[in-house]
């Protein structure tokens, strides 16, 4: 068994007073047996379901003391059943003490999950509504589930929180119960330090309880014995066993004592003094029916005699201890199946609850709910038919609006081509007429010539050019250059190239990059890259209208065949120089 907690002490009835509870939950559930789940409820249904709120919640407190389970569970589901997000705080208060309720019932009858389903939803009404009274007995309870999950840490963690809301508060009752639970829990993880805390706070509390003395006594054994001073831990478990006696307290108490001071002398390797307390607690248990306690008494008997080579009464325990175990698993596996049955039954009940309540609402609500579905689906309808014609209305403008804009693409497109053609006649004019003025000047020259006294050689171009490259520009010379720079861009697709650099135009125009930019900054006020860009994006607009030859290029492939690695800027740069995407632009361009 080990060291009994003191929630297990708190929690848990004899087997003679659960015998009972399990007769009379059998007795309240047996009379339903055989009848329509109509027959059984409807007139509760009825009769309950017209009380107040708070009414119906304290019948299921009533119900709950009384141990009649599914009259318990039955109010409180009608109450969290009427639970709705618009209801006033004072009501949502009640609803969560419901759900509180519900969840203590399903916890009675072992139905771990279900509770803590049931808590969780108690905690998050009372937060919802700052109910500090209900939420610190949830985080109490969800404390007891998780214990019985065997998650301490997570239980400790809940008991923690329920201690620090209530310890500056006056509810003394709810204290004690939590400070019982964390006494049990740092027992069983043997923090003597938090323990003795423990202590400290529970004898400080005003409550009158029989066996507060006996629990406060426990915990001091309890810290003696895991400070390894088990002579002191004999000593307060002494003084336990004689409060219990003279209390009158349950048997459970008087045997957890003597088990207690059994463990000390064990610990103390005394083991004909263990036996002695062992034997009669052991006794105890026999006549009270507490198999638990028979089953850690026989085991710890049998290993003493063990110990002590009495093979005998080694036999004789050991026989004991397997049979009391085998009898305590069969009550447990009756106890599984008759939660079982009280289980399907509630939830049974919870169904009819549910479905006489959605039918209710359902009578409520039909007629306004025809309605409402009416001017809905007419509203909606409405509603649909002015999208389509505004959605269709806005297409066409907006089809409308790309034509334009396309439209006057093209027409800047075949103004520019014209422009250029235009440009490229007037200069293979004006390099005509230059070629004749050279040879009349040439001419001129022959027919007028002097012999002159011989001069130094003149520098050769590579010279001057090398001396232009080098000093700052003449305005002739960045006439010069533009024009050179504007004879590559017109009249070549180099800057189609994904490779075109500044540095393969200064190559091209027999210049050096940083006059390139310069000149290419002062006259069009933008950097080489947006200046070449800028060709692309022509360049674009000429294939994306030029269906026969690049009809069957996707836009992506156009973006790459004019030299845009990126395929996303040259989406942007296109739409901020035409007005209109890419994609658009080519559908145009097809129709």
């Amino acid at each position: 068994m080990g060291r009994i907690s003191v929630y297990f002490l708190l929690n848990l009835t004899t087997l003679k007073t659960f015998v009972l509870y399990i007769l009379l939950a059998f007795l309240a559930v047996m009379p339903l047996a055989g009848q329509n789940d109509a027959d059984k409820y409807s007139g509760a249904y009825d009769m309950f379901n017209s009380l107040p709120l708070k009414e119906l919640s304290e019948k299921g407190d009533e119900y709950f003391k009384r141990e009649v389970m599914d009259s318990a569970l039955f109010c409180f589901s009608l109450v969290c059943k009427r639970y709705n997000q618009d209801m006033p705080p004072a009501d949502k208060s009640v609803c969560a003490h419901a759900y509180l309720g519900s969840g203590n019932v399903h916890y009675t009858m072992y139905d771990y999950n279900q509770a803590q389903n049931m808590y969780f939803r108690a905690l998050e009404i009372a937060q919802e509504v700052s109910d500090s009274t209900q939420l610190f007995r949830v985080y109490n309870n969800l404390g007891i589930v998780y214990a019985a999950f065997n998650d301490m840490n997570k239980a400790m963690d809940y008991y923690k929180k329920a201690y620090a809301g209530i310890e500056k508060s006056s509810d003394d009752e709810l204290k004690y119960k939590v400070l019982n639970n964390l006494l049990g829990t740092y027992s069983d993880m043997k923090d003597s330090k938090n323990l003795r805390l423990c202590l400290e706070q529970i004898e400080k509390l005003n409550v009158d309880y029989p066996a507060k003395d006996v629990i406060c006594m426990f915990a001091r054994g309890w810290i003696e014995q895991i400070e390894h001073r088990p002579e002191m831990a004999i000593m307060y478990h002494k003084h336990a066993l004689a409060l219990s006696d003279s209390l009158n307290l349950p048997p459970r108490y008087v045997c957890s004592s003597l088990n207690f001071i059994a463990e000390s002398f064990m610990d103390m390797e005394r083991y004909d003094s263990a036996e002695v307390y062992l034997l009669r607690c052991a006794d105890i248990a026999v006549q009270e029916g507490l198999l638990d306690t028979q089953v850690y008494a026989y085991r710890e008997l049998a290993n003493i005699y063990n110990k002590r080579h009495r093979v005998d009464l080694y036999s004789k325990y050991l026989l004991l201890y397997q049979q009391v175990s085998d009898s305590v698993e069969n009550l447990n596996d009756y106890r599984s199946l008759r939660n079982m049955e009280f289980l399907y039954e509630m939830n049974r009940m919870n169904k009819y609850i549910e479905d006489m309540h959605t039918e209710q609402l359902l009578k409520e609500e039909r007629l306004k709910s025809q309605q409402q579905k009416l001017n809905t689906v007419a509203v909606a309808l409405a509603i649909a038919i002015c999208l389509l014609v505004a959605v269709y209305i806005q297409k066409r403008q907006l089809q409308q609006s790309y034509r334009e804009i396309f439209m006057r693409n093209k027409e800047i497109v075949e103004s520019e081509e014209a422009a250029k053609r235009q440009y490229m006649a007037y200069q293979s004019e004006l390099k005509k007429k230059d070629e004749e003025i050279e040879q009349l000047v040439k001419r001129i020259g022959e027919l007028t010539a002097v012999p002159e006294p011989a001069e130094e050689p003149v520098q050769p171009a590579k010279d001057a050019q090398t001396k232009y490259q080098s000093s700052s520009l003449t305005s002739e010379q960045k006439e010069k250059l533009l024009q050179a720079i504007n004879g590559v861009m017109d009249n070549t697709l180099e800057f189609c190239n994904v490779d075109f650099t500044l540095e393969k135009m200064a190559v091209l125009t027999g210049s050096k990059a940083k006059y390139v930019s310069q000149v290419i900054n002062e006259t069009y006020g933008k950097n080489f890259n947006r200046y070449v860009n800028e060709y692309r994006i022509k360049e674009a607009r000429l294939r994306l209208m030029n269906t026969e030859e690049y009809g069957n290029y996707t836009v992506r492939a156009i973006a790459q065949s004019v030299g845009f690695k990126s395929n996303s800027n040259f989406n942007i740069l296109f739409k901020e120089l035409t007005g209109i995407t890419p994609s658009i632009y080519q559908e145009m361009a097809k129709k």
